[in-house]
């Protein structure tokens, strides 16, 4: 019995002793982010960030994409952007991204969430990660610093330059080559109908008014009727 008891006590002090160790590497390791983070250089976390601006939004005024806004994500409870389709592993993650959420996300997406729908196999490198959650926290609500201009793409030498080029070419690009685009030679109205129809039936994200008036407006004028 004394020893079974004492067999108890020995296991219990291990557990304790894990899990404070745990804690304490969880601790540090929040730290380390931190600090490279406040080290980091926005500018280069914006040049990183192209890859994440094939799939995510930035600022207030761009189409949601395929995966949901990045404004303002940092101190936004995680998996709570609303009408988004968040896999079940990352809505069972409780509280708010904050630079240790999104450091150990931006690592290994699929090890921070298991089952999570976000096809990227992560960041490796330390400061690269660090870097771009320094260019999201410019973003943040309150943030008193701005990066340079917006991010523009590159959407080839026939892709015309015009009022709508960039958020026709995002928006469009999301779902399927530009080349098609470029062949469809509709009319305003048919193209009303064509994103009314991608909507509702390809499950593209909703265009505000404007957005929307934007888009029609520069596709009619460079790939309309002949």
């Amino acid at each position: 019995m004394g020893n079974d008891m004492e067999r108890a006590r020995i296991s219990l002090c291990a557990a304790l002793l894990g899990s404070m160790s745990l804690m304490a590497t969880a601790s540090s390791a929040a730290g380390d982010i931190s600090a490279m983070v406040d080290a980091a250089d926005p500018a280069a976390g914006q040049a990183a960030f192209e890859i994440c601006a094939a799939c995510h939004a930035i600022r207030p005024d761009e189409p949601t994409l395929i995966g949901p806004t990045l404004w303002q994500v940092e101190g936004r409870d995680i998996a709570s952007v609303e009408g988004f389709a968040y896999s079940p592993g990352l809505k069972a993650v409780e509280g708010s991204w904050d630079r240790a959420k999104l450091d150990a996300f931006l690592r290994k997406p699929s090890a921070f969430a298991e089952g999570t729908i976000m096809g990227f196999a992560g960041i490796a490198d330390d400061t690269e990660r660090a870097a771009v959650i320094a260019y999201l926290e410019t973003f943040a609500p309150g943030a008193t610093s701005t990066t340079a201009a917006p991010v523009t793409h590159d959407f080839g030498d026939d892709w015309p330059q015009g009022p709508g080029s960039d958020l026709t070419g995002k928006v469009c690009s999301v779902c399927h080559s530009l080349a098609i685009v470029k062949q469809q030679g509709l009319s305003s109205e048919r193209w009303d109908e064509l994103l009314d129809w991608m909507v509702e039936e390809q499950g593209m994200n909703e265009l505000t008014a404007e957005q929307r008036t934007e888009v029609i407006g520069y596709l009619s004028a460079h790939f309309g009727e002949p």
